[in-house]
């Protein structure tokens, strides 16, 4: 397993009236040619969002998007008509696929949305879009490491619904997954190789 250490002070940053970001890869106008991922892992983004505000709709295609709150509220809503605020303890992964709109803000009006945001390859192309959250408060343990993307079809509660695995598109070749801790301390990752489609 390849292992980095990354620390919090070397991480890209912007700042604008209504969004504070770090960026653990090259975002937006944040580019360093030696932090373009990691394995299948693309994007790590911890973003603090103000009140009633929020990005607004945008377009994304054949990327894996998982968000996790830290504190506050977080709304979304889409073009295949989902829309849901989650909160810490819940995680959201939305597929892209073929192509999807989003949008994420912030509902409340007066504490700051935390989130971390992350986008991982798919391991096949043009797939269906698809949106799903998860309570995952069962999986949470203080100062330990939790499995938030298996990598093999082995049944969690939190993340499997009667048709099977959620990740069956993403990560089928059973060599990556991605571990951490619900929180800004400890963000690890094993992420060994996905082939394309």
């Amino acid at each position: 397993m390849k292992t980095i250490i990354d620390r919090s002070n070397k991480r890209g940053h912007s700042l604008y009236e209504w969004l504070d970001s770090y960026h653990s890869f090259s975002f937006g106008n944040y580019y360093n040619p030696e932090k373009m991922g990691f394995g299948a892992l693309r994007v790590l983004n911890d973003d603090i969002i103000a009140p009633e505000t929020g990005f607004d709709t945008h377009p994304h295609k054949n990327m894996e998007i998982v968000t996790i709150p830290l504190k506050g509220e977080l709304k979304h809503g889409d073009s295949k008509m989902n829309e849901r605020i989650i909160t810490p303890g819940d995680i959201q992964v939305m597929s892209a696929g073929t192509g999807i709109y989003h949008s994420e803000s912030n509902p409340h009006g007066s504490v700051n949305a935390e989130i971390l945001q992350i986008w991982i390859l798919p391991h096949t192309r043009n797939t269906e879009p698809n949106y799903n959250d998860y309570n995952i408060r069962e999986l949470l343990k203080p100062n330990e490491l939790t499995t938030l993307l298996p990598p093999t079809a082995v049944p969690r509660a939190h993340f499997y619904s009667k048709h099977g695995s959620p990740w069956g598109h993403l990560m089928p070749d059973k060599t990556s997954a991605i571990h951490c801790t619900i929180n800004r301390t400890v963000f690890m990752c094993s992420l060994l190789k996905v082939k394309h489609k």
